[in-house]
């Protein structure tokens, strides 16, 4: 499989369920090893695994998983869980902390308060805000989003993405999204890949895929 995503673009994955969706992120993510091929990294090679990253690498290519408490620890109240990789990544100093967790929350559309909250006492979109917040905390250049609307309504779904999209744009950074509903992530994403039995099947650029799915 041949997949590339160009800087400061947003790249949809489709596809039926078993397709391969989440075993592409996790690769990209370092959290799966493939079983053929390579992995580059701005014209370098990247180690598969993730423990064997250098640390700024590391930083730069943050998953959001499909299921929040895969990132939420549900014994952490969201400010714990928001300080974690600030200390792992040392991107702030601990004095900065308080204050960059509040910034956090702000930039993804939640009151400083949650930060005192428990992953249990939020909504599902709420936990998904906090879930991209956390990812947020290191800085990244990619966002690996893994369905992250699945579990929600179609209004917060459609919240969601309009989020990543304001972040994208103001962050620039490159998105990944994957998601099985095509019609959902065409009008966030500048290109979408089908896979198929773990391979792309087909890919189509925006315009295309409006095209086809009129």
């Amino acid at each position: 499989m041949n997949f590339h995503a160009p800087v400061g673009t947003a790249t949809g994955i489709t596809g039926p369920s078993g397709s391969g969706k989440t075993t592409l992120l996790r690769t990209l993510a370092g959290l799966q090893k493939p079983d053929a091929g390579t992995l580059a990294w701005n014209g370098d090679p990247l180690p598969a695994d993730v423990r064997k990253r250098k640390r700024e690498a590391q930083r730069r290519i943050q998953l959001v998983p499909q299921n929040p408490l895969g990132a939420l620890n549900p014994t952490l109240t969201i400010g714990a869980s928001l300080t974690r990789p600030l200390q792992l990544h040392r991107t702030v100093s601990k004095p900065e902390m308080p204050a960059r967790v509040r910034q956090l929350l702000g930039d993804v559309g939640l009151p400083a308060g949650f930060a005192e909250r428990y992953p249990h006492e939020l909504s599902g979109g709420q936990r998904q805000r906090a879930s991209i917040a956390r990812a947020l905390a290191t800085e990244p250049d990619l966002l690996l989003c893994d369905e992250v609307t699945s579990a929600l309504d179609p209004a917060t779904a459609t919240a969601v993405l309009d989020l990543l999209t304001h972040l994208r744009t103001e962050r620039q950074l490159t998105l990944v999204l994957v998601s099985h509903e095509l019609g959902l992530i065409t009008p966030y994403t500048d290109s979408v890949h089908v896979l198929n039995q773990g391979r792309i099947s087909d890919s189509r650029d925006r315009e295309r895929v409006g095209t086809q799915s009129a």
